[in-house]
């Protein structure tokens, strides 16, 4: 029973993650400053890290002692610290290394960059 109940949700949390990570509201604000293919790996990854966290939701849901559940809730916040850090290290990554990536990411530096200049000379 418990070997089922951890295939169901592997097969659910699979067909969900079929979606793009890129187009929900919380990331889409990256798609102008990334490349397709820049789009498709960033996908994967998000698709792969919350398929991960998934699991470990199902397995904390049936796990049978405390320390066990303690443990895999370790996990899985690890887990979402390492998700966060990724889209962190993206946005950092635009800003920093704007050739990288497409032509609205070197726009965007070059208007922090008049912003900032504007700014000291306005002090």
């Amino acid at each position: 029973m418990k070997k089922l109940l951890i295939t169901t949700t592997i097969l659910l949390n699979s067909i969900i993650a079929l979606g793009d990570y890129i187009d929900l509201p919380e990331y889409n604000h990256l798609k102008p400053f990334l490349k397709e293919e820049q789009q498709i790996t960033f996908n994967k990854l998000m698709k792969d890290s919350q398929f991960s966290i998934d699991t470990l939701n199902g397995k904390i849901n049936i796990a049978k002692t405390e320390r066990e559940k303690v443990e895999l809730e370790r996990k899985k916040e690890s887990l979402i610290k390492e998700k966060e850090k990724l889209v962190k290290n993206l946005q950092l990554n635009i800003l920093k290394y704007p050739e990288r990536y497409t032509d609205n990411a070197i726009k965007l530096k070059e208007d922090i960059n008049n912003l900032v200049l504007t700014h000291s000379k306005t002090k």
